[in-house]
């Protein structure tokens, strides 16, 4: 070999070894953290939650790097001078008004369907009404320039809701003027899920139910607000800056006062307070140490598959059942207010099912409340 060959792969190698190192070192994880949550989470998984807590898993992996939000923002700075509307293999699209969208192929709900039909049956023979939430469409069909055949995330199935209530399941249809949705996150604004739950407050009422104070708890002129940045679970590997300034994520805090507790047999923890301090995650007292939280769980006890909200202003007042996933977690915190109690169900959790099946045959509720944002909840939900 001459000795100019070995210079050039010396040179080379020096290169390689140096590109590897800026590598390693934009990419480079915590360590300590990654090792912790290895050693917290991998006893937990079983055969069961296997998919939850590996996914929960990989999201944290992914979230060590270090520069990735800068790696991402400037991933998005590129899509937004571009043009780019579909991102990679996340089928992901902006609606006419800029909204980030999820697209879906359409799945058959029969599953959901059937289980829906089941619970109210059931609940009906002990006298207990079931109410099945429709959340508010996310967007109107006008919004959209592309095929009737692509089925968008947020959108109503008319069949669907169809097939409930010509088996005579309770279907309220919710609706809210005004911005309905996030712009980067598939669950919707905290002024919509106010909205809702006081539609199902109303739809209580009427029913004979008694809620309580639904005048004040549903005066907004009775809240402190504060608003949030936030760049929800559509764009995290997108860039905030394709969302053309992402959104402000709204939290409530009730004037009057409030005194609840809410017990979560899965993890064992138990909170007491006022509104702000147990029905809230105080990730509003957090922003020294998390930079951008993920808002939407800044409220009760996700992912938990069962947990209960105790209202000790009413101590007396009505006992709900309300079968959701993460949708309607404003919707409950708001709702519980007025209500003595409320027992939350996800199905999509561990044992879920076969904690609401329980629940069909036990437990003293004066109604039964089901609501789910898409797919992942109708697939869950088998009481056959």
């Amino acid at each position: 070999m001459t000795e100019q060959k070995k210079k050039k792969n010396k040179s080379g190698l020096a290169l390689t070894l140096a590109f590897l190192i800026v590598v390693i070192f934009l990419t480079g994880w915590n360590a300590d953290r990654f090792v912790a949550m290895m050693k917290t989470d991998l006893p937990g998984i079983t055969p069961e939650n296997a998919i939850w807590r590996t996914g929960s898993w990989n999201t944290n992996f992914t979230e060590y790097f270090r520069f990735r939000w800068e790696l991402i923002d400037l991933y998005g700075l590129f899509n937004l001078s571009v043009g780019k509307q579909s991102l990679d293999n996340f089928d992901l699209v902006k609606d006419g008004e800029g909204v980030m969208q999820k697209t879906q192929e359409a799945f058959d709900r029969q599953q959901a369907e059937d289980s829906v039909k089941t619970l109210s049956a059931s609940f009906a023979e002990r006298g207990i009404p079931l109410i099945f939430v429709a959340q508010p469409p996310r967007f109107t069909e006008e919004s959209f320039p592309v095929s009737a055949e692509v089925h968008f995330f947020g959108g109503r199935d008319p069949v669907f809701l169809k097939a409930l209530t010509d088996a005579g399941v309770d279907v309220l249809e919710a609706n809210v003027e005004g911005k309905v949705m996030l712009k980067t996150d598939m669950h919707l604004t905290t002024a919509a899920e106010f909205e809702v739950a006081r539609q199902i407050a109303e739809r209580l009422e009427t029913l004979g139910i008694d809620y309580r104070d639904a005048g004040k708890i549903f005066d907004l002129g009775n809240y402190d607000s504060e608003s949030h940045p936030f760049y929800g679970n559509l764009v995290k590997s997108a860039g905030r800056y394709f969302t053309l300034g992402g959104d402000s994520f709204e939290l409530l805090h009730p004037r009057f006062k409030t005194d609840f507790t809410i017990e979560n047999p899965e993890s064992g923890k138990e909170r007491s307070g006022d509104f702000r301090h147990s029905l809230m995650n105080g990730m509003e007292d957090e922003l020294e140490y998390v930079k951008e939280p993920y808002w939407v769980l800044d409220y009760l006890a996700y992912p938990s598959a069962m947990y209960t909200i105790t209202n000790h202003q009413q101590e007396d007042g009505c006992k709900i059942l309300f079968v959701m996933d993460s949708v309607a977690m404003r919707s409950v915190a708001y709702l519980s207010l007025g209500a003595g109690q409320i027992t939350v169900i996800d199905p999509r959790g561990e044992n879920g099912n076969a904690l609401l099946s329980e629940a069909m045959n036990t437990g003293d509720y004066d109604a039964v409340i089901v609501e789910g944002g898409g797919e992942e909840f109708y697939f869950s939900m088998d009481l056959n």
